[in-house]
């Protein structure tokens, strides 16, 4: 054991060094360890290989979990392994996955020492700049970014990484006169590893956005010489191709839809003057991708675009807004916010919206961008846009930038428990007399039910409303995290562990802490939290002493926590402790009385217009035959996708909620909607009860699978069809880069299905055949 242990400091201070010097991608640093890597190495490469569909998602997720942090020798090897497991992660947005992520960042920052080299603190600092990207916050993602690159010297390998980084992701905004002295500045940093095709990405990606299309064109044959980059940014630069060749009028929409993406058709479409086609494309968009109008790029405008085309102000004015409140605006939403007064017939204030984005398209040389945006205003009459351009040449003062309406402050304590039925009355009832006790409660139900919202109006309802409410997941994060989240941790703890850290029990002074997912707490850390709910006192990692809390437990779960305690998975002193004050949310299928004012709620929230929107018949008896397995949360989501793809428009019919195309919502031959089956069906109750995928459709998503097994499966059908294939058709075939397909085909060797051949020492000249093709 010690020697394993003392292998695994020796590779990971290797990977350390490797990683200071700044000469190789993270991935080929791992890869470079010979076999048998250590665990945790072998680990850190299955997680990198996952984010490029080389391994399965699923198994790196539950590998990375099972690593026990504090045993990892090294601190830098930890923080490495805490930033690979944020940007595991990163591709998810939901609460959940920022509430884990933010530990994650927690714990990089609890590892940083005065010893903690620059390259390392820049490490912690670009990982809490992902945490503010998932949170859809583009401001405080730049802040973090220019900490990142303030931690490190000019002497840094990294150096001229970070400032490319920064470039790039203000070159997506149209932002790229910000970062040109930089530009200029690493066109003198270039070598073998660092190519001007960098450089030329960056002002590749501005000039795109910023409407200088035909430089952008001139650009593109200087990004696509350096390889590496290229493939690895393949989608991105063809989605940006794919702009300056629509502000030119030299993009062709393909004989089939399916073969282009949903923005450019609709922006296509715009050009055309066919805003209801452009706003049907734009919805198919944003419902692959909910989130993506709170980005700061050309495409995430697609859908506001379309509205205003409509004339659908009041959506184009809620997307804007959210825009907004996430801080994720852009210079140019001034224009749209101008072109949705026109529609509300305020033409002052439209005026002075489109001076100060005349303004801010000077500053960054965006002037022919604006006058594409205005090309593709299907609503504005030339008329009405001469009008408008008088009437900006009289505004004396700009408006402050981008003044759309705010979302509206959320519901507090009892007045967050929506709903009325009897199971409602009786929860705010409950509430209302627990929440002035100073006594740890349970709440339970299904998930989506709304237990959060519970926990919370407890919280405001008592005399703890003014101090911190803090919630964490004890299912997310493996063992030691949670400990050391929790009750904290001693100075030298672990390795790393170089001061002393405030766990969320101490942090949350006397306030309340949120256990969710308590029927997941690991058994050492159950018989802590019997400690914590008996005395008031927690123990922190490392520590010989107990220390008092004085914050409130509020424990949450969907587990059955009697049925967890007679498998011996959860301690039953722990739970009689716990289930002494109880408050049970019931499943929305129990209470039918609160889907139809929920669904109002939903369909009501964050309108501008005091005109309430209305529900016909058809489509309340059908919202209420439904069971609505996911409960709430499901509720929520089907009735917000529903205004986002109807425009919030003011009337609603059953046909809006079919045309989500979600299971449950199709009607029957009678006219009547089936309702889904609830949770705990049968597999056979599930099949029987809804019509499965057509084979054709089946065989569709096979062919187009992005998955490792669907992607070796079309080389292996083109290897028999073909008889060989190189290394670069494979790529170009898969939409990958060159060295994920020679993994994908070395897979194909490994199954004795193919073989490589040689000819000569050149890599140019290598391919693959059949092992039972003869030569040709």
């Amino acid at each position: 054991m010690k020697e394993e242990a003392n292998d695994t400091l020796r590779v990971g201070r290797q990977i350390v060094d490797q990683f200071i010097k700044g000469e190789r991608h993270i991935i080929d640093i791992l890869r470079s360890v010979p076999e048998p890597r250590p665990p945790i190495v072998e680990v850190m490469l299955h997680v990198r290989e996952a984010m490029s569909g080389e391994y399965p998602m699923d198994q790196a997720l539950r590998e990375v979990r099972a690593v026990n942090v504090d045993d990892i020798p090294d601190p830098n090897l930890a923080i490495l392994f805490l930033n690979l497991w944020v940007a595991l992660i990163s591709g998810d947005s939901t609460g959940r996955v920022i509430e884990h992520a933010a530990l994650l960042v927690r714990r990089m920052k609890a590892l940083v020492s005065e010893c903690t080299p620059a390259e390392f603190r820049f490490v912690v600092l670009t990982a809490q700049s992902t945490l503010e990207q998932l949170r859809g916050n583009l401001k405080a993602t730049e802040e973090a970014y220019e900490r990142a690159i303030a931690s490190l010297t000019e002497k840094s390998p990294h150096y001229r990484y970070s400032l490319w980084h920064r470039a790039m992701l203000l070159a997506e905004q149209g932002r790229g006169a910000e970062v040109e002295a930089d530009l200029e500045r690493m066109a003198g940093m270039c070598d073998e590893h660092f190519q001007p095709g960098w450089i030329a990405m960056a002002r590749f990606f501005n000039c795109v956005e910023t409407g200088q299309a035909e430089e952008a064109m001139r650009l593109l044959p200087q990004v696509e010489v350096d390889s590496a980059l290229y493939d690895y940014l393949r989608g991105k630069v063809q989605a940006w191709q794919y702009v300056a060749e629509l502000m030119l009028g030299r993009w062709k929409a393909p004989s089939s839809e399916d073969d282009a993406p949903k923005w450019a058709l609709s922006t296509h479409s715009l050009f055309l003057r066919r805003p209801e086609e452009a706003l049907r494309h734009a919805r198919a968009y944003v419902a692959a991708k909910p989130s993506i109008h709170l980005r700061g790029t050309f495409h995430s405008l697609t859908l506001i675009r379309a509205e205003l085309s409509c004339g659908n102000r009041e959506a184009a004015l809620r997307l804007l807004a959210q825009r907004r409140e996430r801080e994720a605006e852009s210079y140019l939403d001034d224009f749209f916010l101008a072109r949705a007064e026109v529609l509300g017939g305020n033409s002052e204030t439209a005026a002075g919206h489109l001076v100060a984005v005349r303004k801010a398209c000077e500053r960054y040389g965006a002037q022919r961008r604006l006058e594409f945006e205005i090309d593709l205003a299907c609503e504005l009459s030339s008329g009405q846009l001469m009008r408008l351009m008088n009437a900006a040449g009289q505004v004396r003062e700009v408006l402050p930038p981008v003044g759309a309406p705010l979302a509206r402050a959320e519901p507090q304590g009892l007045a967050r428990l929506l709903g009325r039925s009897a199971a409602v009355d009786h929860i705010r009832e409950l509430v209302g007399q627990l929440a002035p006790l100073d006594v740890p409660v349970l709440v339970t139900g299904e998930t989506g039910t709304g237990k959060e919202l519970v926990a919370r109006a407890l919280h405001e309802e008592s005399p703890r409303r003014g101090e911190p409410f803090l919630a964490v997941n004890c299912g997310a994060i493996s063992e030691s995290l949670l400990a050391s989240e929790l009750f904290g941790h001693e100075k030298g703890a672990f390795t790393g562990a170089e001061k002393a850290h405030q766990g969320l029990f101490e942090e949350a002074g006397g306030g309340t802490i949120m256990l969710d997912e308590i029927g997941e707490i690991p058994p050492q850390l159950q018989v802590a939290l019997l400690r914590v709910l008996e005395a008031d006192e927690v123990r922190p990692v490392g520590s010989a002493h107990t220390r008092k809390i004085s914050c409130r437990i509020i424990a949450v779960t969907n587990a059955d926590l009697a049925a967890l305690a007679e498998e011996k998975r959860f301690r039953n002193d722990l739970l009689f402790r716990l289930q002494r004050l109880e408050v049970n949310v019931p499943p929305l299928r129990e209470r039918p009385d609160d889907i139809l004012p929920l669904a109002d709620h939903f369909l009501s929230k964050e309108r501008t217009s005091d005109a309430r929107p209305v529900m016909s018949a058809g489509l309340k008896r059908a919202l209420r035959s439904t069971k609505w397995p996911g409960n709430v949360r499901e509720l929520r989501n089907t009735i917000e996708r529903m205004r986002l793809l109807n425009s919030d428009k003011l009337a609603y019919e059953v046909e809006d909620l079919d045309s989500l195309g979600q299971e449950g919502t199709r009607k029957t031959e009678t006219g009547e909607r089936p309702a889904p089956p609830a949770a705990g069906d049968s597999e056979k109750e599930l099949r029987s009860s809804r019509p499965g995928m057509p084979d054709d459709g089946v065989e569709q998503l096979f062919s187009r699978g992005e998955t490792m097994l669907r992607r070796v499966d079309r080389l292996r059908a083109l290897l028999e069809k073909h008889g060989k294939l190189t290394r670069a058709e494979a790529a170009r075939i898969l939409g990958v880069a060159p060295d994920t397909a020679g993994r994908y085909l070395k897979q194909l060797c490994r199954e004795g299905f193919a073989r490589k051949v040689e000819p000569t020492r050149s890599p140019r000249t290598h391919y693959f055949r059949l092992k039972e093709s003869p030569p040709r």
